[in-house]
């Protein structure tokens, strides 16, 4: 009774699956000369979250992509959790990126979004 989503591929070729060049899922670095680290994984994890909370994906909300100077659009709908999540997983440096940092994933989980969450309890079901 587990789901568990992966496509191995690689995220350059991806590129040319969408007719503006944007795949709103990947990170901005993806179509840059820059490193590609598991950053990007946290970026598609935060527009994947983006959908679910708002709704709409990030195309329909910012169809010119999201840059530096970029202020990510999120409804009053959203829980202040949920906004503060989305607004550090989808910073534009991936270095500052929530999940990059030293603890890395333990900073996501240990986020507010996700305080009724047991993670032991989930692994241990999971196990």
């Amino acid at each position: 009774n587990n789901l568990v989503l992966t496509y191995m591929c690689n995220v350059k070729d991806l590129c040319d699956l969408f007719s503006n060049g944007i795949n709103h899922n990947l990170a901005p670095e993806v179509y840059s000369h820059h490193e590609i680290t598991a950053a990007v994984d946290w970026w598609s994890y935060g527009a994947i979250l983006y959908e679910l909370l708002v709704g709409m994906p990030l195309s329909e909300v910012h169809p010119n992509g999201l840059n530096s100077f970029s202020h990510l659009k999120i409804p009053k709908y959203v829980s202040a959790e949920g906004r503060s999540i989305l607004r550090q997983l989808l910073i534009y440096e991936p270095h500052d990126r929530l999940g990059t940092g030293l603890n890395g994933i333990e900073n996501i989980k240990s986020h507010p979004f996700f305080n009724s969450i047991s993670w032991d309890s989930l692994i241990s079901a999971l196990q």
